[in-house]
């Protein structure tokens, strides 16, 4: 179902209405003293049981981040935990935060590393919530847990203490060190302080090493000398957080926090992230071949011994929420099937039986068939797992959740670009085969991509709205758009229809002409419904062409998405892009290429096209009647060899174009050209642009549009900004 798919418009949707739920359900947490309720079955607060700190500080991280997502009812609620925080659970004479207090106001002995880990993370969401408080108690939690918990020369967390701060335990553990890395990276996020993020390396590489030693099975438990105890709880293996053997869950969690951090601290492509990349998927592989569907019903087992076989088979609904999560990010940084895979099948898994659909929530803790159970977890203590499960899919893998969601708050506008049309292959000639017959190759192309690709060599944040086959064509056709760095949110694949393919015909000279296999293509079965106008509303610009209003459904999707586009204050790029063959008749492609005119701030049009629209035989004629009835704010009018004329302002300023002898062919250099200047009214605005400005803009464009000539292809091979300038030095010199 598409409900369980990863990047479907209905898995979003699915995803969104879970996280509204939740935070509808786990509004009455907060005690008269601040302190969380231990949350029932269905919300209603269990009021005999302890107030535990842990607890608190996951609530206030969840509903500060639903503060973020815009919710500002939530801000009381917030409000309300942190006045426990600093209230009845804190301790004023010793410092730090005591693990809870029971109903009766009885103090919960011991100091744990875990509390105070989740201390940290639900004041860095404070704070980025803009929460009163938040910044007193980071500052006070940070400096507590530097005095109390961080081992430096281990370069690890102790576990805990007495109540007192008196006496050490000797136990140590990672349950408590993972959380702790999850703290130190929101903290790294949120205020800057990259000590954290290096602390969070620290203990991950010691992680990865005893994982490594151990088969990919994480050990748990450790003495103080930090040697494994692999036979630590043997009596009590269901222990809610020391629990005996290995626990894939936490593989699975590790996993995640560990592409997490690579991916913040190095390249996205260096060797160094790939090391770590390659240990979580060892992790992840590991506890899911171990864990799920592991005794013949769905589910992932709570623990293993230390050979993969399972010793709890009760399902925690937390490991599930984790496996959604790390499933997603391998995806996300491999782009390997297998993860999509594994994440529709444990999102069905959810929906199917851990998801409460009379009670809200997810159930917490099922046996081995699926049955609820309440031994270790009973009723729904918190939101924190789930919650959290309903985000990250879909977020940035290199950052925090609540440092995310902050983003989208207050950068609402994070694509620069955002283009809907055709992506296709374009099969271009590649010399011929011992047998005297041509040799085609298989080049992406499709002129909104290709400008995309070009935007994002140039720096900026990209997305595509278009739709392709489920074939091998598409498949290629996605992965690589992906691999570029384009957003591919509202990139459909069609079931029946094949992706769209064009034969390119280059000429002596490197002009083109084009054959088109569209009957139907893919590109054309775009539908309204099928667009997450959301992502519209966070762009700056909307770019498109004439290629996606060749037929009725398409073309209606189109003028859907361009009219929400200026609703949202968008600025409209359009580039017909005319190709005679795709059309019915002439005078429907004048129609709609007028559509995009009237719409458009900023427009590129050919020499030739501007001549069929208008019926001059010359582009100054022609120009003189286009822009008597069109007022775009911008207009390029590119001339091939002769260069391009830009209008601004009613002014017109002609810019000779850079020829080469080096010219392979000319596939892709008006969308290059097109991009360069999106690029420029990204970086100078639209307004006041000056004489010089104008000039500038072409210049680099005609310099970027000739490098990408010497190429073949155009979408996998658009240039950098630097080989633009290089490219461009000797041309200038030569003036």
């Amino acid at each position: 179902m598409l409900k369980y798919q990863i990047d479907t418009k209905e898995n979003k949707a699915f995803m969104k209405q879970m996280a509204e739920d939740l935070l509808r359900f786990g509004k009455s947490f907060p005690s008269p003293f601040g302190g969380s309720y231990y949350l029932g079955d269905d919300g209603t607060p269990w009021v005999e049981r302890p107030r535990e700190t842990w607890i608190t500080c996951r609530m206030i991280h969840v509903y500060s981040i639903g503060c973020l997502m815009g919710w500002q009812e939530y801000e009381s609620l917030v409000d309300a935990g942190i006045k426990g925080l600093m209230g009845e659970l804190h301790d004023d004479t010793h410092g730090g935060w005591f693990s809870g207090v029971t109903a009766e106001h009885d103090i919960l002995p011991n100091k744990q590393c875990y509390t105070h880990a989740f201390v940290i993370l639900a004041a860095t969401s404070a704070v980025l919530a803009g929460r009163p408080d938040g910044n007193k108690l980071l500052e006070e939690a940070l400096q507590l847990f530097d005095d109390r918990f961080w081992d430096d020369e281990e370069g690890l967390a102790y576990d805990m203490w007495d109540t007192e701060f008196t006496k050490l335990d000797s136990y140590r553990g990672l349950n408590a060190n993972m959380h702790t890395v999850e703290a130190f990276l929101a903290v790294a996020d949120a205020i800057g302080d990259e000590k954290y993020r290096i602390r969070a390396g620290r203990i991950i590489r010691r992680v990865i090493g005893w994982a490594k030693e151990n088969h990919w099975r994480i050990p748990e438990h450790f003495t103080k000398e930090w040697v494994a105890d692999l036979e630590c709880n043997k009596e009590r293996p269901a222990d809610p957080f020391k629990p005996y053997g290995a626990t894939p869950g936490h593989g699975i969690e590790w996993a995640r926090l560990i592409v997490q951090w690579a991916m913040s601290m190095y390249e996205e492509d260096s060797l160094e992230a790939a090391a770590y990349i390659e240990a979580a998927e060892q992790l992840f592989v590991c506890a899911t071949s171990d864990a799920w569907n592991a005794d013949g019903a769905p589910g992932i087992v709570y623990t293993t011994d230390w050979d993969g076989n399972p010793v709890v088979r009760d399902r925690m609904h937390w490991t599930l929420a984790e496996a959604i999560n790390t499933s997603a990010i391998l995806y996300r940084v491999t782009e390997k099937e297998e993860y999509a895979k594994l994440y529709s099948e444990f999102m069905q898994y959810l929906d199917q039986k851990v998801l409460d659909h009379v009670n809200g929530s997810w159930f917490h803790q099922l046996d081995a068939n699926n049955q609820l159970l309440d031994t270790v977890w009973p009723g729904k203590s918190d939101l924190y797992h789930a919650f959290q499960a309903t985000l990250i899919p879909y977020n940035k893998v290199d950052t925090s959740i609540a440092c995310c969601m902050k983003g989208k708050c207050s950068d609402t506008k994070n694509i620069d670009v955002i283009a809907l049309g055709e992506l296709l292959i374009d099969f271009t000639e590649n010399g011929f085969s011992v047998s005297g017959n041509p040799i085609l190759e298989a080049n992406p192309g499709g002129a909104p991509c290709n400008v995309l690709a070009m935007l994002q060599n140039l720096g900026k944040r990209t997305a595509f709205i278009g739709k392709v086959g489920k074939d091998a064509f598409g498949q290629y056709l996605t992965e690589t758009v992906r691999s570029i760095g384009i957003d591919t949110t509202n990139l459909v694949q069609d079931e029946e229809v094949p992706t769209t393919l064009a034969f390119v015909h280059t000429a002596a000279d490197g002009d083109r002409s084009f054959s088109f296999y569209r009957n139907p293509g893919a590109d054309m079965c775009l539908s309204k419904d099928e667009i997450d106008y959301g992502q519209i509303d966070t762009a700056k610009i909307f770019h498109f062409g004439t290629l996606s209003m060749t037929h009725e459904g398409v073309r209606e999707a189109t003028k859907e998405a361009v009219t929400r586009a200026k609703e949202q204050g968008l600025l409209i790029s359009f580039d017909p892009n005319y190709r005679p063959l795709l059309w019915k008749d002439a005078e429907t492609a004048k129609e709609m290429m007028r559509y995009g005119f009237s719409a458009c701030d900023i427009l590129k049009i050919s020499d030739d096209e501007i001549m069929f629209v208008t019926g001059k035989n010359t582009v100054s004629e022609a120009m003189d009647v286009f822009f008597e009835e069109f007022k775009p704010k911008l207009a390029c009018v590119t001339c091939g060899k002769k260069g391009s004329i830009a209008v601004y302002n009613d002014k017109r300023m002609p810019c000779e174009a850079i020829l080469t002898s080096d010219t392979i062919e000319t596939t892709g250099a008006g969308d290059t050209f097109m991009a360069c200047i999106l690029n420029y009214v990204l970086e100078h605005g639209l307004d006041n642009l000056s004489i010089y400005d104008i000039m500038e803009m072409q210049e680099f464009a005609a310099g970027a549009a000739s490098l990408v000539t010497t190429r073949k292809g155009a979408l996998k091979v658009m240039p950098k900004k630097e080989e633009v300038v290089d490219w461009l030095l000797p041309f200038k010199e030569a003036k």
